[in-house]
């Protein structure tokens, strides 16, 4: 037989494929095992039934006839020649099956943006009907790996927003009103010295020595845990990173003895960080809101609380949903320098009783318990805790990690290698000395990294008669900021007013929809969020009691504003 192409062969119980010297179904009856594999699989409500290499389609009609409607099919070639046959198979499938998708591609990372397309799903289960899949396992076991993580993402995300959205909403308003904007600067151009970024993991020891050394020379960017360990080891930080949204961080600004310094924080932060640190700051917000992400990166609509937050003139700068503080500074970092980036102490795993850098406060801490009886119990804890398991040499070992630490190692991982596509001058240099978790980083002994730091301010002083672009921009007045944050919760109060009255009144329902739309931050952080918008009652009762508790905060933020 000819394997130039897919070949049809009628075997006298429906048609089967033979194509590279490889029959995709039975030779003798090819409808048999895809119906058997339906018909022997439970089918569920939200789930995505992923079909690696539909070929002919076998069974997959079956499957269609029975499906939940909360559930879809998608199915997924990689082969051009055996998708021009499963596209003239499917032609009556994909008219009658909406649920159905049928698509080409040899890179997973886009399967997701279609099963996306096709809903919200709670599990994945892969059917093989045909033995096409056997022709490309290695691409697609990829394809169900990157589906699954990426679902395990959302179940992330949703638990993160139902536990922490109503604060971060909290803090944003709160930040909004009573900020002292006269010390808050637009987010620089660029940082023409090599940047430092340094976590608060048990690496940081190793470099305080050379961090003293090229101090004058660098910019050295802290994430919040790890500035005051810095700070007593006599090394005052450039600016320091702060994310965090509950008041747990506070002690980590202590040691800074009120000395002042840069503060990139998130505008959902608390706004305790904002009093704890002196000196200017540069405002971020994280686009956490379900649907504040828009297709074109450039631009937020004001048809979501955050999107009108960055349309609003203030100075904040959108930033993607990170999650750690240790991956905004690699964000913030790489958007900020002109070629060099140092990392250290971003290790996302750490030796046996050993979790943090000295001098933070989980350090300083146990230190202050220590008896004769007790070292490190805590520290000690978390290393046999569940969970935690042990990284191989090549990942970074033998260290500990857990899968907290991991899914933060795999954003850092994904963070270096976007930015790098972006600005591919940027060199991003380990400082690690081997420990941590393993990164897309270049790694340098201290000797190799000073003799770079030294070579960008020889070049520096060469262009130093020269105009640079300050780490400082000019801003306008503190006035026209606050009339800007004014203005900005006088049309949130207002919007929320209107909204009371639609569901008061309750006759246009599309109104009322569209409302809800606007101000999803009321109910986002509901774990069944999606049922407000579907506007069943018991879910827009809880919706008006948030109205009620929402325009009070919003009448707390104007008074602060106003004084």
């Amino acid at each position: 037989m000819s394997d130039a192409k897919p070949l049809l062969v009628e075997t006298g119980r429906g048609f089967s494929l033979y194509w590279r010297e490889r029959w995709l179904y039975s030779r003798y009856d090819p409808l048999r095992n895809p119906l058997a594999a339906v018909r022997g699989c439970t089918l569920r409500e939200q789930t995505l039934y992923l079909i690696p290499s539909p070929c002919l389609c076998h069974g997959i009609e079956e499957l269609l006839s029975l499906l939940p409607a909360s559930s879809a099919v998608l199915c997924v070639e990689t082969m051009e020649e055996l998708m021009a046959v499963a596209i003239v198979q499917s032609v009556d499938l994909r008219s009658r099956f909406p649920k159905l998708k049928l698509i080409r591609t040899d890179i997973p990372a886009k399967v997701v943006q279609y099963a996306r397309s096709l809903g919200s799903f709670h599990r994945i289960v892969t059917l093989r009907l045909s033995q096409g899949w056997s022709l490309d396992t290695d691409l697609y076991a990829a394809i169900e790996r990157v589906l699954n993580e990426d679902m395990a993402t959302q179940f992330r995300n949703r638990i993160t927003l139902a536990r922490m959205g109503r604060l971060w909403v909290k803090n944003l308003i709160s930040n909004v009103a009573g900020i002292p904007w006269d010390a808050v600067l637009r987010f620089p151009e660029t940082i023409d010295k090599p940047i430092i970024v340094c976590g608060a993991g048990p690496s940081l020891d190793s470099a305080i020595t050379f961090l003293r050394s090229v101090a004058r020379d660098c910019h050295i960017m802290a994430c919040d845990t790890a500035c005051g360990a810095l700070a007593q080891a006599g090394i005052i930080v450039d600016s320091v990173v702060c994310l965090e949204g509950q008041i747990h961080n506070i002690p980590d600004f202590l040691p800074l003895n009120r000395k002042k310094t840069v503060l990139f924080a998130d505008i959902s932060a608390h706004p305790a960080s904002f009093r704890a640190v002196e000196g200017k700051k540069v405002l971020v917000s994280s686009q956490w809101l379900p649907s504040s992400l828009p297709a074109d990166k450039d631009t937020l609509s004001d048809q979501t609380l955050l999107g009108r937050l960055a349309n609003s003139g203030m100075p904040v700068r959108p930033v993607p949903p990170l999650g750690s503080v240790g991956v905004l500074a690699l964000h913030l970092a790489g958007q900020l320098a002109s070629r060099d980036i140092f990392v250290t102490g971003l290790d996302f795993s750490f030796p046996p009783g050993r979790t943090h850098c000295s001098g933070s406060p989980v350090a300083i801490g146990e230190y202050r318990k220590q008896t004769r009886l007790y070292r490190n119990g805590i520290r000690w804890a978390v290393s046999h805790r569940e969970g935690v398991y042990k990284l191989e040499p090549g990942m970074g070992g033998p260290v500990l990690c857990d899968p907290a630490l991991a899914m933060y190692a795999g954003l850092a991982r994904n963070e270096i290698i976007t930015l790098v596509k972006g600005k591919p001058q940027l060199r991003f240099h380990d400082l690690r000395q081997g420990q941590g978790f393993s990164l897309p980083l270049e790694a340098v002994s201290y000797e190799t990294a000073a003799k770079i730091v030294a070579s960008s301010a020889a070049d520096r002083a060469k262009t130093a008669g020269r105009q640079r672009v300050s780490a400082e921009p000019k801003r306008n007045s503190d006035n026209d900021y606050r009339k800007m944050a004014r203005d900005f919760l006088q049309a949130e109060f207002a919007s929320i007013g209107r909204l009371r009255q639609e569901l008061k009144n309750g006759k246009d329902r599309e109104c009322l929809r569209a409302q809800l739309k606007r101000l999803e931050y009321l109910f986002a952080h509901f774990p069944d969020s999606e049922r407000v918008l579907s506007l069943e009652q018991d879910a827009l009762n809880r919706v008006a009691a948030e109205v009620a508790y929402w325009q009070h905060r919003f009448e707390i933020a104007l008074e602060i504003n106003a004084g």
